[in-house]
Parts: structure tokens; sequence; C-alpha cells
């Protein structure tokens, strides 16, 4: 997984670089082309990353499964955010294939977030209810 994850984030950085050398004003087909394929693989690098952040998390850290996506969705929410705003935020022009990636993950860390709240508080209460386990 860790060698997709670089390439997909060399593919982005070659078609971000094509597509700045493609000129702005270029107002033909190409550079819709090139945008396509900038975003998808932007987006799967940044999805790719977030995977193995999570499983980062789990065993490196020893967070569970439920706490590693709080801190993942919550990490994802406000970085998306924060870069979506840095790189333009807006889904045209050059940086319209970096800012949409950066806004979908914000979107994804906002929609997760509560999902693994409640996922977390469920399965808290659940272990509080089954008593103590034998070790």
């Amino acid at each position: 997984m860790k060698k997709l994850t670089v390439a997909l984030g060399i593919s982005a950085l070659v078609f971000a670089i094509a597509d700045v050398l493609h000129g702005q004003h270029n107002g033909d087909s190409r550079r819709f082309y090139i945008h396509v394929a900038e975003f998808v693989c932007f987006f799967g690098f940044l999805s790719l990353l977030e995977v193995l952040a999570f499983s980062l998390l789990r065993q490196k850290m020893g967070l569970g499964r439920w706490l590693a996506g709080i801190c993942i969705s919550l990490a994802s929410l406000l970085a998306g955010f924060t870069l979506f705003a840095l790189s333009g935020g807006s889904m045209h022009g050059d940086g319209g294939p970096l800012a949409l990636s950066f806004g979908l993950i914000c979107c994804i860390g906002a929609i997760a977030l509560p999902i693994t709240m409640v996922g977390f508080l469920a399965s808290v209460i659940m272990r509080k209810l089954s008593g103590p386990s034998a070790p």
C-alpha cells in the first residue's frame, strides 16, 4: 500500500506540473483532462494517507478502532478545511483539483466524526454493561 501511495503522490505531482506548464489561458480540452487526472491521483493519494494514518494509530499508538476513527475524522475535518482555504477555496483554475480534493476530505471527516463518536460511546456503554472481563 505504501508503494501505491507513493505512486499516486508522484502522479499527482506530475499532473500538477503539467497543468502549470500547460498555461492558464489555453482554453483547450486537454486542460480539462489534466485536471481530472490530477484530481483522481491526488484524492487517491490523500485517501491512502488516511488509511495509513488509521493503521498507524491502531498499531503504533495502541488506540482502539473507534478512538482512532475519531482522531482521523477530526484531523481530516480540520486539515481538509484549512488546506481547502489555503489552496484557493475555489474548484476551478490551477488550484481547483487540489482544492476539491481537500474539500472532499473535509466533508468526509465532517460526516465520519459524529458516526465514530456514536460508535465509540456505544462500545464504551456496551463494555460497561457487560461487566468486568476475565483476563
